[in-house]
């Protein structure tokens, strides 16, 4: 693919024009890299969030170095010149002075000088991830230079990295509380969202995110990526992400032909794909085609017999409607899980429990597997004899109303695990294929609960909503410059906004201390770094500290217990 991409120009217009507007005799240019706010991250659910540094060797390595030497360095000089000047002499109307440009390409790499927080670290909100800062005094002009470049290709993987982050240790929170083991949490949270991304490289990045706390994707380009960039030294076999065969709604419409019976009863379509197609393994087939509850009515309990007879487990994935209320059913707002002595005529829960002050007229409550109405009496209609102001009213739910894991407990069922939580079993799954947001993790998780069953009976797939929806505002990324050298002397920046107090930025050259929770700033060049946590990972156009994945995904782990 030919580079229609101009190397000197990846940058923002007002850029060009800098170099000019600094003060006479600027040697150097010290600029940070930091998440300012959360105030937009998960709609504010979480009280303190962790940012995860990532994202910078593979910035490193395909922009700085990689196509920076081909497609600069490499190529003649007043080829490169010619090309600076021929847009902005069009763009701007003038003839720009390109002496800089000119010397740039001369010394043959980025006099730049990099620090950043170890990937999979994570750092609070207002404390940097990065510091850059040229090395040559007559380049003072190249660190903010690249600002528009490095805020452009960094935000989104770090980002997308802290949501995995954040659904990572809700998966292990009721883990925790529900399961035996943390076995399938790798898995619980599968990456769909490739289609929906803004680009393919958008996709790789945020996808690279993803991968850092969860093995389950679909999106194979992020795999790639992180082959391409965090690969060196693994083994060829190294799982940076899986999936399993799945079907799709093409597929089971083509099995109907448009056939009105077909349409009405998929049973066929389900027997071939599980006994002739994939008779063993896993394999998860889209059941919302055409009528999703007749299936987990009707088909399914007649496909019991093949299912529990493969080798193997049938995921079933419907992805559309609401997640929450297909999983879980309608809503218990509390629960008994002791029936040994209940008679629904006689049965009385503990009303002065103050788990149960909540409840009103309508709501819900779960007795073994029996469903009940709350309803409140006025004071003057308490039966005689009767010390509480409630009745019970007792229903047969629909499949809609039990949820599709209650269902599939009903036909397959399952084990009660250590904690007293119900695990269906293994020759049967769910996962829900798309519309999945941290908020719909947590009720599905709580609903769940609730009802008696373990987290691990469902994975979630995580779409574009989650992934894309999503800007530099989220964390407030932003490049400020922090320190400044003129004439020999080292000067302390720093912006300062009346309008916008949160737009403050560090003062003068920093270090990050106490183990990304707090940084210190009103530094110089020869202040004493020694307890500083980031290291230094690229200098005049050399990677200098070179992870793998490997490491990145077990630094990540270490991170959140140490948090």
């Amino acid at each position: 693919m030919k580079n229609y991409r101009i190397p000197s120009l990846l940058c923002d217009f007002y850029k060009v024009s800098h170099a000019a507007q600094y003060p006479q005799g600027t040697e150097y240019v010290y600029s940070t890299l930091t998440p300012r706010n959360t105030k937009y991250f998960l709609g504010g659910r979480i009280r303190h969030p962790r940012i995860v540094s990532f994202g910078f060797q593979s910035f490193v390595k395909n922009y700085l170095i990689d196509f920076f030497n081909e497609h600069f360095f490499a190529r003649n000089e007043n080829e490169v010149v010619a090309e600076y000047e021929d847009l902005l002499r069009v763009a701007l109307g003038a003839a720009p002075d390109s002496s800089h440009i000119r010397a740039l390409h001369r010394i043959g790499y980025l006099p730049l000088e990099i620090r950043a927080v170890p990937e999979g670290k994570t750092v609070a909100v207002s404390v940097p991830v990065l510091t850059i800062v040229n090395t040559k005094p007559e380049f003072f002009w190249l660190t903010n230079y690249f600002e528009t470049l490095l805020s452009c290709q960094t935000w989104q993987p770090m980002t997308s990295a802290s949501i995995a982050r954040a659904m990572y240790q809700l998966a292990n929170e009721y883990a925790d509380k529900t399961c035996d083991d943390v076995s399938h949490i790798p898995f619980q949270a599968h990456d769909f969202s490739m289609r929906g991304m803004s680009s393919l490289e958008t996709a790789e990045l945020s996808g690279m995110g993803h991968l850092l706390y969860f093995t389950g994707t679909d999106n194979i380009p992020a795999m790639m990526a992180a082959k391409h960039f965090y690969g060196k030294d693994l083994p060829q076999d190294y799982l940076f992400g899986a999936s399993i065969p799945a079907t799709e709604h093409s597929v089971m419409s083509a099995h109907t032909k448009g056939d009105a019976e077909k349409i009405a009863d998929e049973y066929e379509t389900y027997r071939y794909l599980l006994q002739d197609v994939y008779p063993n393994g896993f394999v998860s087939i889209v059941s919302d085609t055409y009528d999703f509850w007749h299936n987990v009515k009707d088909v399914f309990p007649r496909l019991k017999d093949i299912i529990m007879q493969r080798d193997g487990r049938f995921v079933v994935r419907p992805d559309s409607g609401d997640p929450v209320e297909i999983l879980c059913g309608v809503q218990v707002d509390a629960a008994y899980f002791d029936e040994a002595q209940f008679h629904k005529d006689t049965f009385v829960p503990d009303w002065d429990n103050e788990e149960y002050d909540f409840l009103g007229n309508g709501e819900v409550v779960l007795i073994g597997n029996h469903y009940a109405k709350v309803f409140l009496y006025a004071d003057d209609e308490i039966p005689a004899g009767q010390d509480h102001p409630y009745r019970l009213e007792y229903f047969e739910p629909t499949e809609q109303e039990k949820g599709l894991i209650q269902c599939l407990w009903d036909t397959f069922g399952g084990v009660v695990n250590s904690k007293g939580y119900k695990v269906l079993d293994s020759h049967i799954g769910a996962i829900y294929g798309d519309s999945i947001t941290y908020q719909r993790m947590m009720e599905i998780f709580e609903r769940l609960e609730r009802k008696g069953f373990a987290s691990s009976n469902v994975v979630f797939g995580i779409g574009s909503y989650t992934y894309q929806y999503v800007t530099r505002d989220v964390l407030g990324f932003a490049v400020k410059c922090t320190a400044v050298t003129i004439g020999g002397d080292e000067h302390i920046v720093f912006k300062a906004p009346k309008t916008d107090s949160k737009k403050k930025s560090q003062r003068g050259r920093v270090k990050v201390v106490n183990n990304g929770d707090s940084y210190v700033d009103n530094l110089y060049s020869d202040s004493d770094y020694s307890d500083d946590v980031m290291q230094t990972i690229f200098k005049d156009g050399k990677l200098l500290v070179e992870d793998d994945f490997q490491k990145l995904r077990e630094r990540a782990v270490e991170d959140i217990q140490e948090h």
